[in-house]
């Protein structure tokens, strides 16, 4: 028979459950620094905890995932895509031609709004902003993405299937730069200048410096009230 503590016997918060309508958030209290871990598990592996005699947590947080919210209907996934030595090939269409182009993008925070149709996921919205180096925290100042077919934040997804097939992360990844670009939206950086003309004088390769500041991650990662999850 268990022991059960005495009436008033502190005890300390090991892990805590999260069920939303989709999703199953578990958050780790067991840092020496207080810091709390939360992370996106399946129901599967919830069973296996509770039917080990001592459980040990693995779990793991979805790749580059930094925080969600829902609504009940949709849910807002924040991403975070790091920097890399690699170039991005993007299409952009010219008259009747579909070109692609070669750019080194910089670190890149994208917010998803999530919707559900007839039990599958589907792509409603994206924003996106960049940012300088490959950390992100609230007072990292966010800029505006000198591609086509964004305006500020907001990226046109125009007629894109955007059904999620596996994982969120990718999916948005793939209709940031696997969708045709146009003419929509076209001017970009500080200067205001035609995208063919940015990517020309810069050689595909994006400066932070070149580029409109929106506002700090701060104003986008709490907007609305602290009511998401915080993953970083």
């Amino acid at each position: 028979m268990s022991e059960r503590p005495h009436e008033g016997q502190e005890q300390k918060l090991l892990y805590t459950i999260g069920i939303y309508e989709t999703d199953t958030i578990v958050s780790d209290h067991t840092s020496d620094n207080g810091a709390v871990r939360r992370f996106l598990v399946a129901p599967e592996d919830l069973m296996s905890f509770f039917h080990t005699e001592k459980p040990v947590m693995t779990f793991y947080p979805e790749e580059g995932l930094i925080m969600m919210r829902t609504d009940g209907k949709n849910e807002d996934m924040f991403y975070v895509y790091p920097q890399t030595s690699k170039a991005t090939t993007i299409l952009v269409k010219r008259k009747k031609k579909i070109v692609p182009h070669k750019v080194y993008l910089p670190s890149l925070l994208v917010k998803a709004r999530i919707e559900r149709r007839s039990g599958r996921k589907a792509v409603r919205s994206i924003d996106v902003w960049c940012y300088q180096g490959t950390k992100l925290n609230e007072e990292t100042a966010l800029y505006e993405l000198p591609l086509p077919n964004t305006s500020e934040s907001s990226v046109c997804l125009g007629n894109v299937d955007k059904v999620v097939e596996g994982k969120v992360r990718d999916a948005v990844w793939s209709i940031l730069v696997d969708t045709v670009f146009n003419n929509h939206h076209d001017l970009v950086t500080k200067d205001r200048i035609p995208f063919e003309e940015y990517y020309e004088k810069s050689k595909g390769r994006v400066k932070i410096s070149d580029l409109r500041k929106l506002c700090k991650a701060t104003d986008v990662l709490s907007k609305k009230g602290r009511g998401g999850m915080q993953l970083f």
